[in-house]
């Protein structure tokens, strides 16, 4: 069995941690299988200055911020409120971002990354969901981060109090006209005086900025726009954009059952397609679209689009959670597949967050679910070509992890090495600090 270290990470102190085999079925699922032994490489990023209630480790991302082709840690700490940027390729060397200002709330609490400028090297965009615009409280703000600057630029977008503009955040061409822009998810904007949700587009060079709102139109928390993805969803070429609304009725007429919808680029200009769980049940409060991810898992050249229903029965289980998979470019409900954790037990909520990636290092796309689990089983599922028949493996976090030790749940670019999760733990406490959190670091490998 060979052992794969990850040279750049900072540490190595991970008592407790575990890997135990388990299988998987749909609802129905078979008898156990055992998976495959699989290698873990432990890794760390902790905060440089370590404070009560940051939250470092709530969002997660990797880019080349500084253009020089290494690639780079983000890391939002939204409690502080503050960004740290970890610099690879060793990652031993960071800088903190905070809003001029001091008083951004929750920033840090969502990011992405891209080009933006097209001068080379990636901007940072960052959420603050709870920033007061005035006297508007909670009204949210977006902002921008570049490596030739030292403070945070806001964007001009305004969303009124209590939107929560920031929750979410997205980063591509949506409109085609060659461009980047910037999605902003606002879940409590209000249409017809009902929070049903909205996704505010603003591109910073061409300065255009446009509005969609919730699909079905007004709805009391709808919450569209908790979760942004985004991925060529029909093999054009086009980045198109995925939007969760995890309060929406289903088209049956099922309250609260959670839909997702895909915005096809150009947006606007083109109907957006509802995805929603094929077997919705009135009173289950699934909370479908908790949790979104797009890519292409099957190779077919069109993304596919990862759900995470925490809330759902499975498996005759209560709160068991499940993970769906709906594969592009039609996303219908006649072609997905379902996950369940082996051995479900109550309220182990799988599918509190979802995320696609090649971190076996087999050239096959792994479909991970996390569960947050209230007897503190907590785990992060993965399927190896998202085949929901095949053996799952069960990842254990350190005894230490904190409750919330998935908050930030992302992966490193292929384009810039082999993918590593980045494991956001907020809820950590280092040194006798409550919730000043950290960033775990796993790449898993099949062995022999």
């Amino acid at each position: 069995m060979r052992e794969l270290w990850i040279p750049l990470l900072l540490s190595a102190s991970c008592g407790g941690d575990g890997l135990t085999p388990g299988a998987i079925g749909g609802v129905h699922a078979a008898a156990p299988k055992t998976a495959p032994p699989f290698l873990e490489v432990p890794g760390e990023l902790a905060c440089p200055s370590p404070r009560p209630h940051a939250r470092f480790g709530h969002a997660t991302t990797a880019l080349d911020f500084d253009g020089d082709g290494s690639q780079d840690v983000a890391v939002g700490a939204p409690g502080e409120p503050a960004v740290y940027v970890f610099y690879g390729p060793s990652l031993t060397w960071s800088r903190r971002f905070a809003p001029a200002e001091g008083r951004a709330g929750d920033f840090g609490h969502d990011l992405a990354a891209g080009d933006l400028d097209g001068k080379g090297g990636d901007e940072l965009v960052v959420g603050a969901p709870k920033t007061a615009r005035g006297a508007e409280a909670a009204a949210g703000a977006v902002y921008i981060l570049a490596h030739d600057r030292e403070v945070p630029t806001p964007l001009g977008i305004k969303a009124a109090a209590g939107a929560l503009l920031g929750t979410s955040v997205a980063l591509a061409d949506f409109d085609g006209d060659g461009a980047a822009d910037v999605a902003c998810g606002a879940p409590k904007h209000r249409l017809d005086d009902q929070p049903s949700g909205a996704v505010f587009f603003l591109c910073p060079t061409e300065r255009t900025e446009w509005v969609v709102t919730n699909p079905i139109g007004p709805w009391k928390h709808g919450n569209f726009g908790h979760d942004l993805a985004v991925a060529d969803a029909d093999g054009d070429g086009d980045a198109d954009l995925f939007v969760s609304a995890l309060g929406n009725p289903s088209s049956s007429g099922v309250a609260g059952a959670g839909q997702v919808f895909v915005l096809p680029n150009p947006v606007p200009g083109s109907e957006p397609i509802a995805i929603e769980d094929p077997t919705a049940t009135s009173g289950d409060g699934a909370r479908f679209g908790m949790s979104i991810f797009a890519r292409d898992v099957n190779a077919d050249g069109n993304a596919d689009l990862l759900v995470g229903a925490p809330r759902k029965n499975g498996g005759g289980v209560e709160d068991a959670g499940q993970g769906f998979l709906f594969l592009g470019p039609a996303f219908s409900s006649d072609d997905h597949r379902v996950f369940l954790r082996p051995q479900a037990k109550p309220h182990d909520v799988l599918g509190f967050r979802a995320l696609a990636a090649d971190v076996m290092g087999d050239e096959a796309v792994e479909v991970m679910f996390c569960s947050l689990a209230r007897h503190q089983d907590m785990a992060i599922v993965a399927w190896s070509g998202g085949d929901p028949a095949a053996p799952a493996r069960v990842w254990s976090p350190p005894r230490n992890a904190g409750h919330h030790f998935v908050q930030g749940f992302d992966h490193t670019r292929p384009e810039l090495g082999t993918e590593t999760l980045l494991i956001g733990d907020p809820s950590y406490s280092a040194g006798g600090r409550p919730e000043s959190g950290r960033v775990l670091l796993r790449r898993l490998e099949s062995g022999s």
